[in-house]
């Protein structure tokens, strides 16, 4: 969620377009989805129905449901509702972020992560006022009735993607059994990892102001024929270096031309492969900051050698079944 808790933010937006123009799932597990909704307005009870079920499956599954009437931006524009659906257990959901009616209606919507504490205690009190600012809805159950929500160590893995922050997570995990946490530590802060990598990278590294990274720069326009090229299955090309002064965005441009339109995989620093997930059928590998050693180098060869290659590459803890894919490089221009 943005600074404004309950709204999406402009980059939440623009991933939502990015996978409706693409036509990839939006992919999520938990037991409390918070949506936010365009399109066609939900104003039947069948309407609601629907979309609990698409959401919570087809068993009885659903502690509470509640949807906000339609509301605007201050601005007046983009007229949307909220929803809020709490399951009784954690459920996956992999598909297309569109609802369609059998009325005919539809909606496009995105997810939003509920906040730790209300993950930890189930207190949902105020999502539910900023669901009614604008009156009742509809709602469906009692959001007084809970579940038992004591925290094992186990449910508190299972819950381990609505923690949006590691150290949220690291303190409930310390507070249910510290020693097995140290003993655990760097396993779960990889997995936790390969989950929000992308998400923190998209956070941190997201601009619109990216000079000197222009449309009418004929560097920008060189990358983009390699990206197209590299994209696609017709070509294959192994490695594009990106040079540059430092503080002059490289990072910032990768990752909007690369990084938010294809599935690609970002290393920084020292970190290399800690947060690879191997189920990810990422498209790029990008290189930013690296020290490239002789190990490194040899990886990299073996990365771009042959298109679907399976690499073992160690990291902290495991190991990583590396695919070899086009790998960016973002080098600073030594002065």
């Amino acid at each position: 969620m943005s600074l404004n808790k309950f709204e999406p933010s402009r980059t939440d937006k623009g991933k939502l377009d990015q996978l409706l123009k693409t036509h990839r799932p939006l992919h999520f597990t938990s037991k409390y989805a918070y949506l936010t909704l365009w399109g066609d307005e939900i104003s039947n009870q069948l309407q609601f129905e629907e979309t609990i079920n698409r959401i919570a499956g087809p068993t009885s599954n659903v502690q509470y449901a509640h949807i906000s009437p339609v509301e605007k931006d201050t601005d007046g524009n983009n007229p949307h509702q909220h929803m809020l659906v709490v399951l009784k257990r954690p459920r996956s959901y992999n598909a297309q972020p569109i609802f369609n009616h059998s009325d005919g209606t539809k909606q496009k919507f995105w997810y939003s992560r509920v906040n730790s504490y209300t993950a930890r205690t189930g207190d949902i009190k105020a999502i539910i006022k900023y669901i009614t600012k604008k009156g009742e809805g509809m709602h469906k159950g009692d959001p007084d009735k809970k579940e038992d929500i004591k925290q094992t160590w186990i449910n508190a893995l299972n819950d381990m993607d609505t923690y949006h922050d590691y150290k949220e997570l690291e303190k409930n995990l310390m507070e249910i059994n510290a020693e097995k946490y140290i003993q655990q530590e760097g396993k779960i802060k990889s997995r936790w990892l390969r989950k929000n990598a992308r998400r923190i990278d998209m956070e941190n590294y997201t601009k619109e102001d990216l000079f000197p990274w222009k449309e009418e720069n004929e560097g920008v326009q060189t990358i983009r024929k390699w990206i197209k090229c590299a994209s696609g299955d017709k070509y294959r090309m192994g490695n594009l270096f990106i040079v540059g002064p430092t503080k002059t965005g490289k990072t910032e441009f990768a990752i909007q031309e690369i990084f938010m339109k294809y599935n690609t995989f970002l290393l920084r620093g020292d970190s290399l492969f800690d947060a690879y997930d191997d189920e990810q059928p990422y498209r790029f590998i990008i290189f930013d900051d690296i020290n490239y050693d002789r190990n490194l180098i040899r990886l990299i060869k073996a990365l771009t050698s042959s298109i679907n290659k399976k690499t073992m590459v160690n990291i902290k803890y495991s190991k990583a079944i590396v695919t070899a894919r086009p790998c960016i490089h973002l080098l600073n221009q030594k002065e």
